[in-house]
């Protein structure tokens, strides 16, 4: 399947999608998660992702600038949803190889808003992808996240660990009900 065979995610009612505004929010909410999960790790992926959140504040307006990027110019490959309260997004990125769930952030961790949106959007979507039978990927960024998602999404299967530590996470097609 090539890229352009892959449908572009669809509007959500219920999770409308961020403005180019909410972009430096983003920022600040990606480097939130960067500290947590630095302050839950240890030895090499610690030492990244505290570089990683120290890049993220020097460079916070170019990123910011990405992410306005994204959601305005580049939405044909990167589709955001938000809460209706801002207080949590999840973006979708269409590649060659299906959709990768990815930017999925909230300004307090465990707060339960990521999984109110998830809610909203995963049953929507997965509709969507099933009828175009691509495959979906992300990556939990903790065996415990991980866990929640599988739980909660179904088809979603555990790929092994991902690269910078967390779990690679799949959903095939699934076949129609």
């Amino acid at each position: 399947m090539t890229k352009n065979q892959i449908p572009v995610p669809p509007p959500i009612a219920g999770a409308p999608p961020p403005s180019w505004r909410d972009a430096p929010m983003l920022v600040r909410w990606m480097i939130t998660g960067l500290r947590h999960g630095s302050s839950k790790s240890s030895g090499a992926r610690k030492m990244l992702l505290v570089v990683l959140a120290r890049v993220l504040v020097v460079a916070f307006w170019p990123m910011a600038g990405l992410f306005a990027y994204r959601m305005g110019c580049a939405r044909s490959r990167w589709v955001y949803y938000a809460s209706p309260k801002r207080d949590a997004v999840l973006g979708v990125h269409r590649t060659r190889r299906g959709w990768f769930v990815g930017d999925h952030m909230t300004p307090s961790l465990r707060s339960g808003t990521g999984k109110a949106l998830r809610d909203v959007v995963i049953p929507e979507l997965t509709v969507v992808v099933d009828e175009a039978e691509v495959t979906v990927r992300t990556v939990a960024t903790s065996e415990r996240q991980a866990a929640d998602y599988l739980a909660e999404i179904p088809g979603l299967v555990d790929d092994g660990p991902a690269l910078l530590g967390g779990r690679r996470l799949r959903r095939p097609p699934q076949p129609p009900r």
